[in-house]
Order: structure tokens, then C-alpha cells, then sequence
């Protein structure tokens, strides 16, 4: 049976199985931005609900396959040096 809650370390795990490898630092910086589903318990715990999650990760690897891996990679060097 499949948890229907996930930790942060799980949620990161569950997105790699999907095939959406994601760093933790960074999947912690979406949460932030509230750029990914979660539910926060007490204010500090980050919890995110599996099934939300899986829909969020199909929408994303929808969007990723349906872009150019030039314009991709142009995208990318422009985000690399604002920083």
C-alpha cells in the first residue's frame, strides 16, 4: 500500500522513481516558493501529498518533452549567468 503522505527525503525519492531526478536542495527551494503541492503541519513540517505530487511531475515531464533540447540548453546558460 502506497503512503499517501510524504516526507521531503520521500517526495524527492517518489519524484526520481517517476523519472524527474531532482536535487533536495532544490526541491526544498520549490516548496518555498510554494511552486510545488505541500501541506504544512505546525507551520514547519513540509508534508506532500503523493497524489498531487504525481500529477505535478507528469505536468513537468509533459513540459520537458515538449521543448526543443536547443532551446533548452540556451534557456539554461541564460539562467546560469543571471547568477
Amino acid at each position: 500500500m502506497e503512503k499517501k503522505y510524504l516526507s521531503l527525503d520521500e517526495a524527492v525519492e517518489f519524484l526520481k522513481n517517476k523519472g524527474l531526478p531532482i536535487a533536495k536542495n532544490y526541491f526544498y527551494v520549490l516548496s518555498c516558493k510554494k511552486q510545488v503541492p505541500l501541506i504544512r503541519f505546525g507551520g514547519r513540517k513540509l508534508v506532500f501529498d503523493a497524489e498531487e505530487l504525481n500529477l505535478w511531475a507528469e505536468s513537468r515531464l509533459e513540459r520537458k518533452s515538449g521543448v526543443n533540447p536547443v532551446t533548452s540548453s540556451v534557456a539554461q546558460d541564460a539562467r546560469r549567468k543571471k547568477l
